[in-house]
């Protein structure tokens, strides 16, 4: 087994994105679940739109994270690996597998090859 050797750029990137995620998720999930205990939905149509509407936000951006991780990393197959989430994203399996590919070596000097 090969272990993939990564720069001091990219170590420091994944500790500070782990954090970074880590607070975005949490805001999010403090905020669902405030709307959850607090406000009746089916009692205020305003509420029950923005409750659907903060659903499909987060889950449109959790169905583009491999996009959004090989862009952020300037990956060079980021086009690929946007065709493969676009296109079997929704097998989860091919979301999987972008999610993966997205987090591996960015360069062939950083892959080890």
């Amino acid at each position: 087994m090969t272990q993939v050797k990564l720069t001091q750029k990219e170590a420091d990137f994944l500790k500070g994105a782990g954090k970074k995620i880590g607070w975005v998720v949490a805001a999010f999930l403090g905020f669902f679940v405030f709307f959850i205990i607090f406000i009746k939905t089916e009692d205020a149509g305003v509420f029950s739109a923005l409750y659907g509407l903060l659903i499909i936000i987060f889950c449109v951006l959790l169905y583009i994270l491999p996009e959004l991780i090989a862009q952020r990393r300037n990956h060079l197959q980021r086009n690929a690996i946007w065709l493969l989430d676009i296109l079997l994203g929704w097998t989860v399996l091919g979301w999987i597998i972008a999610l993966i590919w997205s987090a591996s070596a960015t360069s062939a000097k950083a892959s080890g090859t």
